[in-house]
């Protein structure tokens, strides 16, 4: 992934690469490659495919399924990642190997959607996060954080109220 942080705001491109490795390329069938929400929680589970792709055995001449390949789509605006006591929202990237005996091999990637900054607050919102912490006077205020972001500890502060 392009943001070694996992975090990506709504609406942003979603820039990666993936590549199969230690798997001959006689063995390998085909490779699906999904971006993809799920839930989980209390209740139905939901599952939600944003970007689906596929490559068949005839596609390995050009470019072996061993050499990188990029992915690029842009981000919904909704759903935004959450993680609260009764549902959870989740987003990764799904790479899922078929080889040719039938067997199947998965991996995913989770990363974090997250909602864009207020725009009066910053102009660049990429490499910032909009935090929420606590006040001395038990009062939740709202305080930008430039730079590196730490996205999972913003994530965790933003879903700590159900």
């Amino acid at each position: 992934m392009c943001r070694s942080d996992g975090g990506y705001v709504a609406g942003q491109l979603l820039h990666a690469s993936w590549r199969v490795g230690r798997i001959e390329q006689s063995e390998l069938e085909s490779v699906e490659v999904t971006i993809l929400w799920s839930t989980d929680g209390k209740g139905d589970e939901d599952i939600g495919v944003h970007h689906f792709e596929r490559f068949q055995s005839d596609q390995w001449t050009t470019h072996p399924p061993s050499q990188p390949r990029e992915l690029q789509c842009r981000l919904p605006a909704a759903p935004l990642s959450y993680a609260g006591r009764l549902i959870c929202i989740q987003w990764c990237i799904r790479v899922r190997a078929f080889l040719t005996d039938g067997r199947e091999i998965v991996t995913e990637q989770p990363f974090y959607v997250v909602a864009a900054p207020n725009e009066r607050q910053s102009d660049s919102h990429a490499d910032q996060e909009l935090a929420e912490s606590p006040s001395g006077n038990g009062k939740r205020t709202s305080k930008l954080r430039t730079g590196a972001a730490s996205w999972k500890r913003w994530f965790r502060q933003a879903n700590t109220t159900d």
